[in-house]
């Protein structure tokens, strides 16, 4: 006859001070996070930069693909992004503007503002709902692409002056 092998199963625990020590560790982290939550500690407080250039712009996109950017309020065509031309950065901001000023029952009328800060940052923002956002974030390329609109005086993406 065989005999049958026995098992023996052991339970395997973690020290006493193991887990008193990990409980203190996840304790002082808690107070950690807490703490620089409560007081600001460790956070970066950008400074206030004057602003270089601004201007209101209104967007209108054609039938055609083109995009036409005016001035303010007024038909004083600043700058077009012909169809075709490098302008993926620039039409993806505007769709997040678009879809935040539909929810908010804000139609394409008011003008957004664009602008440059003196230290080289720029904005695009919806005073009609308060978005604002920081277009060097997304690198020098694509916020390029707004510099030129704010440097452009009636011209035409990848074109002639209009």
């Amino acid at each position: 006859m065989q005999s049958k092998p026995t098992t023996t199963t052991t339970t395997a625990s973690m020290p006493k001070p193991a887990l008193v020590g990990i409980a203190l560790l996840l304790g002082f982290t808690f107070l950690v996070i807490i703490g620089g939550k409560t007081y600001d500690v460790g956070t970066v407080n950008n400074p206030v930069a004057a602003v270089a250039i601004e201007r209101e712009l209104r967007f209108e996109d054609r039938a055609n693909g083109a995009l036409l950017i005016f001035r303010g309020t007024s038909d004083e065509l600043v700058y077009t992004i012909e169809p075709g031309s490098n302008s993926g950065f620039v039409r993806g901001v505007l769709r997040g503007f678009a879809r935040e000023r539909h929810r908010s029952g804000v139609g394409i009328e008011p003008p957004f503002l664009l602008s440059a800060l003196v230290d080289g940052r720029m904005f695009l923002e919806d005073p009609e709902t308060g978005r604002k956002v920081p277009l060097d974030g997304f690198g020098r390329t694509n916020s390029e692409a707004f510099a030129r609109i704010l440097r452009a005086n009636g011209t035409v993406a990848g074109g002639t002056a209009s």
